[in-house]
């Protein structure tokens, strides 16, 4: 008792017991094979762990709902009790990164956020790759799409809390991503592979928005996230096993 009551004083520690709780339930959302109840289950109380305390909720509530939906879909999508569980992991590690930055425990949050948001970004290629091309994919891409745009609009304010322009920066943003995913999905690539290279404009244009936000963008700072991004995607193409 006395070391749960320590834990639970201990503001990381804290976090990391909630994160735990969080993966816990999607585990029982899987292995109640995604009835109703369990869902809401999860539901309720990822969202009370999520608000507790009720500081600065709205900061990061478009990467908590985008975490929640891809938990559970990927739960879904994902075969396999060893690879589920390393998901499972993962995805609590989101939500102990995103308490972590909404309760201000971390230092140095703008490149923890940058790291989430990016994570974010990934598990988000992952399942969308992972799961069947051919079914259903024009939903699935919306949903990419409209991820997209609340991770990317969350960024901006999170970059520049002063900039007002943030929804039409996050549209043309999700729009550039839209477009990717599905040009990416003609290519014979695996699902990792695919996520790799889909994260690669992610990078770019996350940071070349945070320039142009923050006021600093140059030409330099164009040509090198260019020059980066095409050497990346050539070192992924080469080390791609191409398959039809």
């Amino acid at each position: 008792m006395k070391k749960l009551r320590y834990l639970l004083k201990n503001p990381l520690s804290s976090l990391a017991v909630k994160a735990a709780i969080f993966g816990s339930f999607l585990a029982l959302v899987k292995i109640g094979d995604f009835g109703l109840a369990p869902i809401l289950f999860f539901l309720l109380s990822a969202g009370f762990l999520y608000s507790q305390p009720i500081f600065n909720s709205f900061a990061l509530l478009s990467s908590f709902g985008v975490l929640t939906v891809l938990s559970l879909i990927g739960a879904k999508t994902i075969d396999g009790l060893f690879i589920f569980v390393i998901a499972d992991i993962f995805f609590s590690f989101l939500f102990y990164l995103i308490l972590g930055l909404k309760n201000l425990a971390f230092i140095s949050r703008g490149q923890w956020y940058s790291a989430l948001n990016l994570f974010l970004f990934y598990a988000t290629f992952v399942i969308f790759f992972l799961s069947d091309r051919g079914g259903y994919f024009i939903p699935k891409s919306l949903v990419v799409f409209f991820a997209a745009f609340l991770l990317f609009r969350e960024f901006v304010k999170f970059s520049a809390p002063e900039f007002k322009r943030r929804n039409l920066i996050a549209w043309v943003l999700a729009l550039v991503i839209f477009e990717a995913v599905w040009a990416v999905s003609l290519l014979p690539l695996g699902f990792l592979n695919s996520a790799n290279l889909m994260i690669l404009p992610v990078f770019i244009l996350s940071d070349l928005a945070s320039r142009y936000v923050k006021g600093s963008l140059s030409r330099r700072a164009i040509l090198v996230d260019v020059s980066i991004f095409i050497l990346l995607m050539l070192t992924i193409f080469i080390a791609s096993k191409w398959t039809v």
